[in-house]
C-alpha cells in the first residue's frame, strides 16, 4: 500500500482485508502457542472428560459448515430451473479460490433435504451441459454424488481456474465475469477483470513495475 501498488479502491480494500486476516491469524497463533506453553510447563492442568463422539463431530460439522458457506461453499435446496443462477457461482469459484456447490441442502437452515434419486443423473448431466454451453473459457467441474445424513446430494467441485477470467458466454467478458465476495457471487469491476487477465497470463504486478528498467 505504501508503495502505491493499490491504485484503486477495490485493490486497496483487497489488501486491507488480507492484512486484517493475516493479523487475526497471527494473533490466534500467538494465543495458541501461549496456551500450549502453559500446558507444557504444567501451569494449566489437564482435565479429561468423557464426551460423545457423535455429538462432538456433529457440533464440529455445524461450525465448519457456517465457516465454509462464507468462503467457498454454496448450498442450494434444489437445482434452479434457470441454470444462470448457479453458473454465476461456478464462474465465481473458477475466478477466485475454487469452491463447491452442494445441491440438496437448504442454504438458510442447513437442513439436508437431498435430491430425487430417480432424476439425479439427469440433473448431473444438465449441470455438465449448462457449464459447458455457458462458460468461456471452458470450465470442467467435478460432479459427483455424496451421502449426508442418509440423504443423497450433488456436489459440484470447481478448481481455481488457470485461464482467467472466466465469464458467461452470453454476456461477454465485461458483463459476464463474476468473482466470489464472502458468501456471494458478484460481477467483477473492470479493474478486477484486468487483474484476472494478468493472472491468466501469469503476469504479476511486480513484473509490470519492472517494465522499462
Amino acid at each position: 500500500i505504501m508503495d502505491g501498488v493499490a491504485s484503486s479502491p477495490e485493490k486497496l480494500d483487497k489488501y486491507i482485508r488480507t492484512i486484517y486476516s493475516k493479523a487475526n491469524d497471527m494473533d490466534r497463533l500467538i494465543d495458541e502457542l501461549t496456551f500450549y506453553s502453559k500446558i507444557d510447563t504444567n501451569r494449566i492442568p489437564y482435565n479429561f472428560n468423557i464426551v460423545s463422539v457423535n455429538e462432538y463431530f456433529s457440533d464440529y460439522a455445524e461450525d465448519l459448515s457456517l465457516e465454509l458457506e462464507s468462503k467457498n461453499v454454496e448450498f442450494k435446496a434444489m437445482l434452479p430451473k434457470d441454470s444462470i443462477k448457479y453458473i454465476k457461482t461456478i464462474i465465481a469459484f473458477a475466478n477466485t479460490q475454487g469452491g463447491q456447490l452442494i445441491i440438496g441442502v437448504d442454504d438458510k437452515t442447513r437442513k439436508v433435504i437431498g435430491v430425487d434419486k430417480d432424476s439425479v443423473f439427469e440433473m448431473m448431466d444438465s449441470i455438465a451441459n449448462a457449464v459447458s454451453d455457458s462458460c468461456t473459457p471452458q470450465i470442467v467441474p467435478d460432479i459427483e454424488l455424496q451421502t449426508i445424513e442418509h440423504q443423497t446430494v450433488i456436489a459440484v467441485t470447481v478448481a481455481p481456474g488457470a485461464n482467467r477470467p472466466y465469464y458467461l458466454t452470453s454476456k461477454g467478458k465485461e458483463n459476464g465475469t463474476f468473482i466470489r465476495v464472502g458468501g456471494t457471487s458478484r460481477p467483477a469491476y473492470p479493474e478486477k477483470i484486468k487483474e484476472l487477465e494478468m493472472e491468466g497470463a501469469r503476469i504479476s504486478w511486480d513484473e509490470l513495475t519492472c517494465i522499462g528498467y
